[in-house]
């Protein structure tokens, strides 16, 4: 017993020492979640056996968007968009799923932004909605990718680790619910397998697990069916999800750590799965412990995306002041709108939300090709597909003679295929323009395809005309139309 006793004032005054360290790096880790908060979570935790499906559970996250005092350092929507669609991904076989309440809370704030424990603790204590998950979205959370706390219950997850092909929140989310680790008690140890495993033990804050699994409900995480793990830095695996590093029990058996499982620290390519025991905690701790999370409501998809209904129509030729419009989509809250000048979408020259089907873009370069899409979004739906990517051209005719008060013409679509209507918007309807349209070789065409001179939509039909490149004439500006079989 004052063995016993010895060792876990030792480990204590480790736990204080380490916490002093994650307080002063400034190298991100994976995870802050403190040996304290996780033993807790092993005391709570309700009797583990075989999990069963139990239906789906919709659980409502608060989004607090953390920023600097000026309002620098958003993560964006569509990054957080993508983040919680891979929650509800990595979630889905547990059967929850998360959505967002009310709207996102910005805070503007450069101290909470990049925080140590404390002033994290602050924070949480000040903005913390009730009956919610409390998620703070900020630049470094202690130092850390993301933590778990219960003496704030809420978590903080850094910008730079989140993504559409980051798990962080899913790990977290797993504390939040009562995971531990599955290296449990070999927090801030750096395993050697050249040392024999038995003389870790004074410094392994529980009992060290073995591969033979006949004590596995009272070693390290307590499940029987994660299998033992000594790694507590991040490391990467093989084609089989298992660590390079091959460790050895206490008996002398060597095994491999499973990085498919999201509370392991294996990197995010590895992590895919929650075992069934940790299922079924998560279920026991949300249906005893967390029952005023649970909500009988319906969570409403975001609708198809018509990508027919769309202006300007891809491939047209536009000037530099545009007017961008979409079919509403059913469902959906807002928009994001993208505007680039690749098709990957990394220069962007606009990333903005909006309520509207509809925004206007003036001041683009002549000459150059630009992309655009729609990405709808809404408070319940994360993951529905946005539209296709269109592309346009900003072309030197950008007006129409010298009338005083005359429009701005968009040519569309442009190049076109035989058949199609090529339209002409933006005429004025009150002003007459002299229009010709002829081909190459200097043909006119302009009596058999160019139809309502005086009129705001006026067209060109293209039955008759062969594929190759055409001219059209509006007052003294010219313009090229290419057609296409």
């Amino acid at each position: 017993m004052m063995h016993s006793l010895q060792s876990r004032v030792f480990l204590l005054l480790l736990i204080l020492g380490n916490l002093h360290c994650l307080y002063s790096q400034e190298v991100s880790s994976f995870c802050g979640t403190s040996l304290k908060t996780q033993e807790a979570s092993l005391q709570n935790m309700i009797g583990i056996h075989h999990f069963g499906f139990r239906g789906i559970h919709n659980i409502p996250v608060q989004i607090h968007m953390v920023l600097n005092d000026n309002g620098g350092g958003d993560l964006g929507l569509l990054k957080l968009r993508e983040s919680i669609c891979t929650l509800n991904q990595d979630f889905e076989s547990t059967g929850f799923q998360f959505y967002m309440e009310d709207e996102i809370n910005y805070i503007k704030s450069s101290k909470y932004n990049e925080h140590n424990y404390d002033d994290g603790l602050e924070m949480m204590r000040k903005y913390n909605v009730p009956k919610v998950i409390n998620v703070y979205i900020v630049g470094s959370p202690a130092g850390n990718c993301g933590y778990f706390t219960y003496q704030g219950d809420a978590l903080a997850l850094s910008k730079s680790c989140l993504g559409k092909n980051s798990h962080t929140w899913a790990h977290e989310f797993g504390h939040y619910f009562s995971l531990p680790h599955t290296f449990f008690g070999w927090e801030g140890i750096d395993y050697n397998a050249g040392k024999p495993t038995a003389d870790y033990q004074n410094q392994v804050f529980t009992q060290i697990e073995n591969t033979d699994r006949r004590n596995c409900l009272s070693q390290a995480d307590n499940f029987c069916d994660t299998p033992p793990d000594y790694i507590s830095n991040r490391w990467s695996c093989n084609d089989s999800d298992s660590s390079s590093l091959v460790q050895k029990d206490v008996n002398g058996q060597t095994f491999r750590s499973d990085g498919s499982l999201f509370m392991s620290y294996a990197i995010d390519n590895c992590m895919s799965r929650f075992s069934d025991e940790q299922k079924f905690a998560m279920q026991n701790n949300l249906t005893n412990l967390r029952t005023d999370l649970d909500r009988a409501v319906t969570l409403r998809s975001i609708s198809t995306f018509d990508n027919a209904l769309i202006n300007p129509s891809d491939s047209s030729i536009t000037n530099s002041k545009v007017r961008f419009s979409w079919n509403p989509v059913a469902n959906a809250d807002g928009y994001i709108f993208q505007l680039s000048r690749n098709q990957p979408f990394t220069v962007l020259i606009r990333n903005l939300a909006t309520v509207n089907s509809s925004i206007e873009v003036d001041s683009l370069v002549e000459g150059k090709r630009y992309f655009w899409r729609v990405i709808p979004f809404s408070k319940m739906d994360f993951c529905t597909q946005g539209s296709a990517s269109f592309t346009f051209e900003v072309n030197s005719f950008t007006s129409v003679g010298n009338v005083t008060g005359s429009k701005d013409v968009n040519i569309f679509p442009n190049p076109a295929r035989i058949g199609q209507n090529i339209y002409l918007d933006r005429i004025n309807d009150t002003e007459k323009s002299n229009i010709r349209f002829f081909s190459e070789f200097g043909k006119d065409l302009t009596e058999v395809t160019v139809k309502n001179t005086n009129l705001i939509n006026t067209y060109i039909q293209t039955e008759a005309l062969q594929p190759g490149v055409y001219f059209i004439q509006i007052n003294q500006k010219f313009a090229k139309i290419i057609l296409t079989h």
